[in-house]
């Protein structure tokens, strides 16, 4: 178990911690090593500071968070840590082991401690069976935090005599240098054999678009991060005029499987796509997933015309790190979803396949000047229209494909989500 103490720098709200199961740390052993999935120490910086951001950049391989003023990068292929551009050494990487995040025990100290989280590490002890008054509960992490036998009755072993009440002794007191008035969360450790965040099953497998094949590997556990916790309920299908009854039958599919949903379709006028109240209308709404449908012009005397699906990422702008966005910050709206945009991009292509078998799909990245500017995770369809319209059977295939990814988008965070 771990106990947490509230930051120094932010003092006590007027709610108390959250539940100890929210908190909950598990401790894997990897090589004779301890770890911690990233999602649960992410969780856990969260619930001290609500507006820290972190996540996995699988791209670089690096675990990233932003908390309590501090800028924080741990390496998975190197034993580093970044933090505000100091660089320091650590005992070991983080380690990818079947697509999740793992961060080794002493760095997940290390960065509570930069942090201004205060920890201990204690010896497990017995909790008494009955609340004893307002004491403070205390957690611990490490590897002998294992079940406690209670200590009544007492074994034959032990010369102390029975008791008759909770004994307050076996209670963690708090160290003389532990500031008393910071509430604590209490984090009690699972067993090692338990895996906390279970993968979604392999019709959802995620798949980067060809340039990215053997730079990349996507996996669901390494997207729940601070910025998708949630599943998706404001989910935005922007389209061209010929596409707008397929782009509302999808809508009214999405509405009818996902539970709360609320599914907009904003039809974008021509030579509008990259005016700046079309991005002005889709900002106002805060959509937290959008797909946007193109039309395009098709030679209907062709035995098939590719359809594509665009998803747009940083590896098209490698100097963007140092200069997001080339001055525009509405530019480089998409770096915080680019991972998540890959994953939908993935769903829909797979989808598309499905039902449009004989037609081939593109899957690709592309500088989209909409999907780089919209907050959320998103892809484009570019879609052949034979003289500017589509059937009904057509529409109902589309619409289809945008549901099923969509729902399945949501299936696989909500397996991951923490």
């Amino acid at each position: 178990m771990l106990a947490a103490f509230a930051p120094h720098a932010q003092p006590p709200g007027p709610a108390g911690p959250a539940e100890p199961a929210d908190l909950t740390l598990t401790l894997i052993n990897e090589g004779g090593a301890d770890y911690v999935v990233m999602q649960r120490l992410l969780g856990v910086i969260q619930h001290f500071f609500p507006d820290a951001q972190g996540g996995f950049d699988p791209l670089r391989e690096i675990m990233r968070i932003e908390a309590n003023g501090k800028r924080i990068e741990v390496y998975a292929r190197r034993a580093l840590i970044n933090i505000d551009g100091r660089q320091a050494g650590t005992a070991r990487p983080l380690l990818i082991r079947e697509g999740r995040v793992l961060v080794p025990e002493p760095t997940v100290l290390h960065l509570l401690e930069e942090l201004r989280i205060d920890v201990t590490q204690d010896e497990p002890t017995p909790q008494p069976a009955a609340p004893a008054g307002p004491s403070i509960p205390t957690g611990l992490l490490g590897p002998q935090a294992t079940p406690i036998p209670t200590p009544i009755p007492t074994p034959p072993s032990e010369p102390t005599p029975p008791l008759t009440e909770p004994d307050p002794t076996p209670i963690a007191t708090p160290q003389p240098d532990t500031p008393p008035e910071p509430a604590v969360a209490v984090m009690p450790s699972l067993p090692r054999t338990q895996s906390p965040i279970a993968e979604p099953s392999t019709q959802l497998e995620l798949q980067p678009p060809p340039s990215l094949t053997g730079s990349l590997g996507l996996s669901w556990s390494q997207l729940a991060d601070l910025a998708h916790r949630e599943l998706p309920r404001r989910i935005l299908l922007t389209c061209d005029q010929p596409l707008e009854e397929a782009a509302r039958r999808a809508a009214e599919r999405i509405e009818q499987r996902l539970i709360g949903a609320v599914c907009r379709v904003m039809v974008i006028a021509p030579a509008m796509r990259t005016h700046s109240t079309t991005i002005s209308d889709i900002e106002s709404w805060r959509p937290q997933l959008a797909i946007d449908l193109t039309a395009l012009p098709a030679d209907q005397n062709a035995e098939s015309t590719p359809l594509a699906v665009w998803v747009v990422s940083s590896a098209l702008w490698p100097d963007e790190e140092r200069h997001p966005g080339g001055g525009d910050p509405a530019a480089s709206r998409y770096r915080a979803h680019e991972f998540h945009s890959l994953a939908l991009g993935s769903l829909l292509r797979a989808e598309l396949a499905r039902q449009y078998s004989q037609s081939p799909i593109n899957y690709e990245l592309a500088p989209s000047y909409l999907l780089r500017r919209v907050d959320a995770p998103s892809t484009a369809l570019l879609m052949p229209v034979p003289d500017g319209l589509l059937d009904a059977d057509r529409f109902d295939t589309l619409a289809r494909a945008l549901a099923d990814a969509v729902a399945g988008y949501s299936a696989g965070m909500e397996q991951v989500r923490f």
